[in-house]
Protein backbone atom coordinates (compact mmCIF):
# COMPACT_ATOMS: atom_id res chain seq x y z
CA UNK A 1 0.00 0.00 0.00
CA UNK A 2 1.29 3.44 -0.93
CA UNK A 3 1.33 6.35 1.56
CA UNK A 4 -1.27 8.26 -0.46
CA UNK A 5 -3.65 5.28 -0.37
CA UNK A 6 -3.15 5.00 3.38
CA UNK A 7 -3.92 8.72 3.85
CA UNK A 8 -7.00 8.39 1.63
CA UNK A 9 -8.30 5.51 3.75
CA UNK A 10 -7.72 7.45 6.97
CA UNK A 11 -9.38 10.54 5.50
CA UNK A 12 -12.40 8.50 4.38
CA UNK A 13 -12.72 6.90 7.83
CA UNK A 14 -12.61 10.30 9.53
CA UNK A 15 -15.23 11.71 7.17
CA UNK A 16 -17.47 8.65 7.64
CA UNK A 17 -17.19 9.07 11.42
CA UNK A 18 -18.15 12.74 11.19
CA UNK A 19 -21.16 11.95 8.99
CA UNK A 20 -22.25 9.19 11.37
CA UNK A 21 -22.07 11.55 14.36
CA UNK A 22 -24.00 14.19 12.38
CA UNK A 23 -26.66 11.60 11.51
CA UNK A 24 -27.02 10.64 15.17
CA UNK A 25 -27.14 14.29 16.31
CA UNK A 26 -29.93 15.15 13.89
CA UNK A 27 -32.73 13.11 15.48
CA UNK A 28 -32.35 14.46 19.05
CA UNK A 29 -32.20 18.02 17.75
CA UNK A 30 -35.46 17.52 15.86
CA UNK A 31 -37.24 15.67 18.66
CA UNK A 32 -36.29 18.02 21.50
CA UNK A 33 -36.60 21.13 19.34
CA UNK A 34 -40.11 20.41 18.04
CA UNK A 35 -41.42 19.11 21.37
CA UNK A 36 -40.00 22.13 23.24
CA UNK A 37 -41.56 24.46 20.69
CA UNK A 38 -44.93 22.68 20.89
CA UNK A 39 -45.00 22.63 24.69
CA UNK A 40 -44.03 26.30 24.85
CA UNK A 41 -47.07 27.04 22.66
CA UNK A 42 -49.31 24.93 24.92
CA UNK A 43 -48.04 26.65 28.08
CA UNK A 44 -48.30 30.12 26.55
CA UNK A 45 -51.80 29.62 25.14
CA UNK A 46 -52.91 27.94 28.38
CA UNK A 47 -51.78 30.99 30.36
CA UNK A 48 -53.30 33.47 27.90
CA UNK A 49 -56.64 31.71 27.48
CA UNK A 50 -57.25 30.64 31.09
CA UNK A 51 -54.98 32.82 33.23
CA UNK A 52 -54.22 29.68 35.24
CA UNK A 53 -50.54 29.37 36.30
CA UNK A 54 -51.07 25.62 36.59
CA UNK A 55 -50.20 25.44 32.90
CA UNK A 56 -46.55 25.68 33.97
CA UNK A 57 -46.72 21.99 34.87
CA UNK A 58 -47.16 21.28 31.15
CA UNK A 59 -43.40 21.87 30.80
CA UNK A 60 -43.00 18.35 32.16
CA UNK A 61 -44.56 17.12 28.91
CA UNK A 62 -41.18 17.75 27.26
CA UNK A 63 -39.43 14.77 28.90
CA UNK A 64 -42.65 12.74 29.17
CA UNK A 65 -43.18 12.92 25.41
CA UNK A 66 -39.57 13.42 24.30
CA UNK A 67 -37.97 10.37 25.88
CA UNK A 68 -40.32 7.80 24.28
CA UNK A 69 -40.31 9.63 20.93
CA UNK A 70 -36.51 9.77 20.95
CA UNK A 71 -36.21 6.07 21.81
CA UNK A 72 -38.60 5.21 18.98
CA UNK A 73 -37.01 7.46 16.36
CA UNK A 74 -33.30 6.78 16.96
CA UNK A 75 -31.49 5.34 13.94
CA UNK A 76 -31.25 1.56 14.06
CA UNK A 77 -27.64 1.56 12.85
CA UNK A 78 -25.94 4.06 15.15
CA UNK A 79 -22.47 3.02 14.02
CA UNK A 80 -19.44 2.46 16.18
CA UNK A 81 -19.18 4.74 19.22
CA UNK A 82 -16.40 7.26 18.80
CA UNK A 83 -14.67 9.66 21.17
CA UNK A 84 -16.79 12.48 19.74
CA UNK A 85 -20.11 10.63 20.10
CA UNK A 86 -19.23 9.54 23.65
CA UNK A 87 -18.22 13.11 24.52
CA UNK A 88 -21.46 14.51 23.13
CA UNK A 89 -23.49 11.92 25.04
CA UNK A 90 -21.72 12.80 28.29
CA UNK A 91 -22.09 16.54 27.73
CA UNK A 92 -25.81 16.28 26.96
CA UNK A 93 -26.40 14.01 29.98
CA UNK A 94 -24.75 16.61 32.21
CA UNK A 95 -26.85 19.38 30.64
CA UNK A 96 -29.98 17.27 31.10
CA UNK A 97 -29.26 16.96 34.82
CA UNK A 98 -28.76 20.74 35.03
CA UNK A 99 -32.00 21.41 33.16
CA UNK A 100 -33.96 19.06 35.43
CA UNK A 101 -32.46 20.64 38.56
CA UNK A 102 -33.22 24.18 37.39
CA UNK A 103 -36.72 23.19 36.22
CA UNK A 104 -37.71 21.61 39.51
CA UNK A 105 -36.07 24.26 41.67
CA UNK A 106 -37.95 27.01 39.79
CA UNK A 107 -41.18 25.72 41.33
CA UNK A 108 -39.70 26.29 44.81
CA UNK A 109 -37.45 29.32 44.27
CA UNK A 110 -38.85 31.86 41.81
CA UNK A 111 -36.35 32.78 39.10
CA UNK A 112 -36.29 32.93 35.32
CA UNK A 113 -35.72 29.24 34.68
CA UNK A 114 -36.44 29.55 30.94
CA UNK A 115 -33.51 31.94 30.50
CA UNK A 116 -31.16 29.57 32.33
CA UNK A 117 -32.44 26.53 30.43
CA UNK A 118 -32.15 28.37 27.11
CA UNK A 119 -28.57 29.31 27.98
CA UNK A 120 -27.73 25.67 28.78
CA UNK A 121 -29.29 24.50 25.51
CA UNK A 122 -27.46 27.21 23.55
CA UNK A 123 -24.16 26.08 25.09
CA UNK A 124 -24.99 22.47 24.21
CA UNK A 125 -25.85 23.35 20.62
CA UNK A 126 -22.68 25.40 20.26
CA UNK A 127 -20.51 22.57 21.62
CA UNK A 128 -22.27 20.00 19.44
CA UNK A 129 -21.77 22.16 16.34
CA UNK A 130 -18.10 22.59 17.19
CA UNK A 131 -17.47 18.91 17.88
CA UNK A 132 -19.16 17.69 14.70
CA UNK A 133 -17.57 20.56 12.77
CA UNK A 134 -20.90 21.87 11.54
CA UNK A 135 -20.75 25.68 11.58
CA UNK A 136 -24.46 26.19 10.91
CA UNK A 137 -25.38 24.41 14.16
CA UNK A 138 -22.64 26.18 16.07
CA UNK A 139 -23.62 29.65 14.90
CA UNK A 140 -27.37 29.07 15.13
CA UNK A 141 -26.85 28.82 18.90
CA UNK A 142 -25.79 32.48 19.03
CA UNK A 143 -29.40 33.75 18.89
CA UNK A 144 -30.02 31.42 21.85
CA UNK A 145 -27.28 33.16 23.83
CA UNK A 146 -28.68 36.56 22.94
CA UNK A 147 -32.29 35.61 23.68
CA UNK A 148 -31.29 33.97 26.99
CA UNK A 149 -29.62 37.21 28.05
CA UNK A 150 -32.59 39.35 27.00
CA UNK A 151 -35.23 37.07 28.56
CA UNK A 152 -34.40 38.51 31.97
CA UNK A 153 -35.85 41.83 30.79
CA UNK A 154 -38.95 40.48 29.06
CA UNK A 155 -42.25 41.13 30.79
CA UNK A 156 -44.34 38.23 32.11
CA UNK A 157 -45.34 35.57 29.66
CA UNK A 158 -43.45 37.06 26.70
CA UNK A 159 -40.46 34.86 27.48
CA UNK A 160 -42.42 31.68 26.68
CA UNK A 161 -42.87 32.25 22.91
CA UNK A 162 -39.31 33.62 22.75
CA UNK A 163 -38.10 30.32 24.20
CA UNK A 164 -40.13 28.40 21.60
CA UNK A 165 -38.76 30.47 18.74
CA UNK A 166 -35.23 29.96 20.06
CA UNK A 167 -35.79 26.17 19.94
CA UNK A 168 -36.73 26.44 16.27
CA UNK A 169 -33.65 28.55 15.49
CA UNK A 170 -31.13 26.58 17.58
CA UNK A 171 -32.28 23.01 17.09
CA UNK A 172 -34.94 22.44 14.44
CA UNK A 173 -33.52 24.59 11.64
CA UNK A 174 -29.96 23.20 11.99
CA UNK A 175 -31.28 19.63 12.15
CA UNK A 176 -33.08 20.09 8.83
CA UNK A 177 -29.92 21.61 7.35
CA UNK A 178 -27.94 18.58 8.58
CA UNK A 179 -30.50 16.23 7.02
CA UNK A 180 -30.31 18.19 3.77
CA UNK A 181 -26.50 17.99 3.72
CA UNK A 182 -26.53 14.27 4.56
CA UNK A 183 -28.96 13.65 1.70
CA UNK A 184 -26.77 15.66 -0.66
CA UNK A 185 -23.63 13.79 0.41
CA UNK A 186 -25.30 10.38 0.03
CA UNK A 187 -26.26 11.29 -3.55
CA UNK A 188 -22.69 12.16 -4.50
Amino acid sequence: MYPKESLDIISKMMNDTRLNVMRNACVPLLVWGWISFGVSLIVYLGHILTGNPGWDFAWFLIPAVGVPVLRYSRPVNKGMPTAISRSLTTIWKMFTVLIVVFSISSFVIPFNALAVILLILAIGSFITGELIRYPFLKYSSIPGFILAATMWALPGLTEIPVFGIAMLIMMVLPAYKIKQELRRLSNE
